[in-house]
């Protein structure tokens, strides 16, 4: 599901940008709530994943466990600026409202966090991909679902309206998980 929200603010993003500019109005919440819904499921597939590492050896467990951590991290980062953005669109009525009340949230609880929202995004894409790639390494993932999830994340890091293209590719990296060949299993060797 969490690709599919993507998709969904990526065309809220595109239709939002038909006049020139981005927000405020219904494209613009919308399409935040896409990506917030997005951001939320993609803790449920952290989770997942994790688990579905389980407890192999002890080596597995601790990056396991150090990748879901900066993951969730990575994505409460995300969810706080997501939400301001959803706040603002909804409170503001022209581009100058919303510079003057994101400037006001993003004030709280302090300013001198901002620099940590740059940072949030990169943990996030960090945990996930370090637990794809776990998931290879045991023979529970096909070795080319890390590397379309590296290049989607490179799209929607590279331009907000390669979001659709990069959700997709998200969506096909991810998509094995849910084959019966690569369900949970006892062991590697299963």
């Amino acid at each position: 599901m969490a690709p599919i929200f993507l998709v969904l603010y990526g065309v809220a993003h595109m239709i939002d940008g038909l006049d020139g500019n981005y927000g405020p109005g219904i494209a613009w919440t919308l399409g935040h709530i896409m990506f917030l819904s997005g951001m939320l499921t993609f803790a449920l597939v952290l989770v997942g994943l994790h688990r579905r590492i389980g407890q192999d050896t002890a080596k597995h467990k601790l990056i396991a466990g150090l990748a879901l951590v900066c993951g969730l991290i990575g994505l409460s980062v995300f969810v706080r600026v997501i939400i301001i953005d959803i706040i603002t669109g909804l409170r503001a009525g022209d581009h100058a409202d919303m510079a003057s009340i994101s400037a006001r949230l993003n004030a709280y609880p302090s300013a001198g966090l901002e620099r940590y929202y740059n940072v949030g995004p990169l943990l996030f894409q960090l945990g996930m991909l370090t637990l794809m790639i776990q998931m290879v390494v045991l023979h529970r993932l096909p070795w080319w679902g890390p590397v379309l999830l590296l290049a989607g994340f490179l799209l929607l890091g590279f331009n907000l309206n390669l979001l659709v293209p990069g959700a997709l590719l998200i969506g096909c990296a991810l998509m094995p998980l849910t084959a019966g060949k690569y369900k949970v299993r006892s062991n590697p060797a299963g």
